[in-house]
C-alpha cells in the first residue's frame, strides 16, 4: 500500500475536500490505479450516479491492433477532452496527468492490494481472451498478460503510483482527493456520490 500524502484523504469515515470542507459537487474526476484495480468499472458506476460522461483513456490512446497514439497527438487529444465541462476520466498516463489535474475537481486513487489486481488481470485475460472490451478501441482484443505486464503490475505502487501521487500533491487539485483501498471503500464512496451532482 502507498502512504497517503499530505492533504489527501483515505476513505472510511466521511468524505471531505482538500480544503477540509465537505463537498458534494463532482463534475470532473480523475481515476488512477493499477491494472485490475477497477478503474473503468468505477467510472461507469460513478457516471450512473452523478450523470457525468465517462472517458476511458485507453479507448482514446490505443488504436486498432494495440497501436499507440503518437505522443504529440495524444497530448492534444487529452487537452481537448479535459477542456469539456464535465467528465470522469479513468486511466493513468502520467505524461498527460498535469493536463487533467489542472481541470479536475476530484482525484480518486484506487490503491488495492497488488495480489488482487494480478488475479483480476489474469482472470480477465483467461475469460475474455480474443474479445473486445467496451473500454478499449475497436480492434484491441483482450489477451493474456505477459510476464513483463505482470511485473509492471507488481511494481506499480512504487514505480508508477508514488510519482503520480507526488504530482497530485504538488498540483493541489481544485477539489477533493480520495484514496480507496478495498471493495468496501469503493461501495461506500459510490453510495455517498450524489445523483445528479453534475448540473
Amino acid at each position: 500500500m502507498i502512504a497517503t500524502p499530505q492533504n489527501t484523504f483515505t476513505y472510511g469515515s466521511s468524505q471531505t475536500s482538500l480544503s477540509g470542507e465537505r463537498s458534494d459537487s463532482m463534475r470532473r474526476l480523475v481515476i488512477l490505479g493499477n491494472a485490475g484495480s477497477g478503474k473503468s468499472t468505477l467510472a461507469k458506476r460513478l457516471a450512473a450516479r452523478i450523470g457525468a460522461p465517462v472517458v476511458h483513456l485507453d479507448a482514446y490512446f490505443w488504436q486498432p491492433g494495440w497501436q499507440p497514439t503518437p505522443r504529440a497527438e495524444w497530448t492534444e487529444r487529452v487537452r481537448a477532452l479535459a477542456a469539456q465541462d464535465s467528465w470522469i476520466m479513468d486511466g493513468n498516463y502520467a505524461a498527460t496527468l498535469e493536463l487533467r489535474l489542472s481541470r479536475a475537481d476530484t482525484v480518486v486513487v484506487l490503491d488495492l492490494p497488488r495480489a488482487q489486481c494480478l488475479y483480476r488481470v489474469v482472470r480477465r485475460g483467461l475469460l475474455e481472451r480474443g474479445r473486445s472490451r467496451s473500454d478499449l478501441a475497436v480492434g484491441c482484443r483482450e489477451q493474456l498478460p505477459d510476464r513483463e505486464f505482470l511485473r509492471w503490475i507488481w511494481r506499480f505502487p512504487t514505480d508508477e503510483l508514488e510519482p503520480m501521487l507526488r504530482e497530485v500533491d504538488t498540483a493541489g487539485a481544485a477539489g477533493r482527493q480520495v484514496t480507496l483501498r478495498s471493495s468496501e471503500d469503493i461501495a461506500n464512496f459510490l453510495a455517498s456520490a450524489n445523483a445528479g451532482s453534475v448540473g
